[in-house]
């Protein structure tokens, strides 16, 4: 047996398996995930299950591999993606179409290269190049498919990708089908074993390059995501301590008047004027609703509270706001912006629109953590509030993915539920829990 043949017939094969698991859990995983499950612990999920399912293959029969394979891929990987990524019931069936169609493209590639072979527009003197094309080939294609299949489906749940960023995904696996044709076309004029060992090193370095450039790829995506959000984060902060500043400064002015209305009140006691004294009580009420409530010892919370409040009350929407004892040390203030303004930032936004005006905030501790229960109307479409939650993180905006990153700092906890007209969060957060270090 030479090192072309034990090449052709079990490396590169083996190579190109591992290279088909990889597209389709790689697919069904970008097709966005609703579940609770960790990178750290999916991805090794999805490599355990491709490399069993590999080992299964290998064990059984060269008969068996068409069954084997098809009950891996197309019964296999959705229950995977089911079970890992996202139990939606729409993502099982976009998971066994995109197995069934790189199934069902195997089989189409196999027919439509033996017809090339006999019309003889694929020609080459050594039978091996012929499966080496094949394998090659027909998984890069494959690849392109997976890559348009997650375009469609992302698109269909109204995540941005743009249609320049999709053909230009294409780029490298076409090139790199044409680099294979090539590299074997050119081979066959002389044909030595340490052509064949650079040849497979050839296919590692593509395949290698297919995966490892959208990895890069979406890094860059993350990093300039990560970027824009602390840029958001920054300017929130800013604007909270700017109405920080504000309100002191109106503070000390209502006191200053408050002053002023004092000791009108007792020059109108002295003359005994009940109509005055009604006045100035009056007044005294009008000084209190300009100036802040207090809801919570926490500085920047109750800035929050009070700012969303009034956004409220412009909307003539009256805020149920009960806020019991927290203990929010060792949260950073940037992390308590970004929680609570989002959040109520999205209510207010659900209420504009909503036949339900009412508004309600319940926070205090329990044990070792704090509860926070927000309820706001939301325009009565159960099934779409539903829907909105099923989608996941990877189809929220900025807003709530950086409230959950920001819950996941402190290792706390955030659901989502619809019920009938009323869209409610539940925040469990540590009492005084310090920021874990990341990495």
């Amino acid at each position: 047996m030479t090192l072309l043949t034990v090449i052709t017939y079990l490396i590169i094969p083996v190579l190109g398996s591992v290279f088909l698991f990889y597209t389709l859990a790689d697919a069904i995983i970008k097709m966005g995930c609703n579940l609770k499950v960790k990178k750290k612990q999916r991805i090794p999920a999805f490599v355990l299950y491709s490399a069993a399912a590999l080992l299964v293959i290998l064990c059984f029969p060269p008969e068996w591999t068409s069954i084997i394979s098809f009950l891996t891929l197309v019964a296999g990987l959705p229950v995977m993606g089911h079970i890992f990524c996202n139990s939606g019931r729409i993502y099982v069936v976009y998971y066994v179409g995109l197995t069934m169609a790189a199934f069902v493209l195997d089989i189409l590639l196999s027919v439509f290269y033996q017809y090339m072979i006999q019309a003889g527009m694929i020609y080459f003197i050594q039978a091996e190049f012929y499966n080496l094309v094949y394998i090659a080939g027909s998984k890069l294609i494959t690849f392109m498919l997976a890559k348009g299949y997650v375009y469609l489906v992302r698109k269909k749940e109204s995540q941005e990708i743009s249609r320049k960023q999709y053909y230009a995904s294409l780029l490298l696996p076409f090139t790199s089908i044409i680099y294979v044709y090539t590299l074997l076309h050119f081979m066959q004029v002389y044909l030595a074993e340490s052509s064949v060992w650079l040849f497979l090193v050839n296919i590692v370095m593509i395949m290698g390059l297919n995966i490892y450039y959208p990895i890069q790829e979406k890094n860059r995506d993350e990093a300039f995501r990560r970027d824009l959000d602390r840029t958001w984060e920054e300017l929130e902060h800013k604007r909270y301590e700017e109405l920080e500043r504000k309100l002191a400064q109106s503070q000390s002015m209502l006191h200053d008047i408050r002053g002023h209305v004092q000791t009108m009140e007792r020059l109108y006691q002295e003359s005994a004027s009940v109509q005055a004294q009604e006045y100035a009580k009056s007044f005294h009420q009008m000084l209190n609703e300009l100036g802040e409530q207090y809801y919570t010892d926490n500085r920047v919370l109750n800035i929050i509270l009070n700012d969303k409040a009034r956004m409220m009350k412009q909307l003539r929407i009256e805020p149920e706001i009960l806020v019991r004892e927290l203990e929010l040390t060792g949260y950073k203030d940037t992390d308590i912006t970004i929680i609570f303004g989002n959040l109520l930032d999205n209510a207010i936004e659900a209420l504009r629109k909503s036949k339900d005006k009412s508004f309600q905030m319940r926070a205090g501790r329990i044990g070792d953590f704090m509860s926070f229960v927000i309820s706001n109307g939301n325009d009565g479409d159960e099934g779409r509030t539903e829907a909105r939650i099923k989608k996941g993180k990877e189809f929220q905006g900025i807003g709530l993915r950086n409230v959950e990153r920001s819950v996941e700092k402190y290792q706390g906890e955030i659901e989502y539920e619809a019920q009938g007209n009323r869209f409610v969060v539940k925040l469990m957060l540590p009492v005084g829990k310090m920021e874990r270090e990341e990495g």
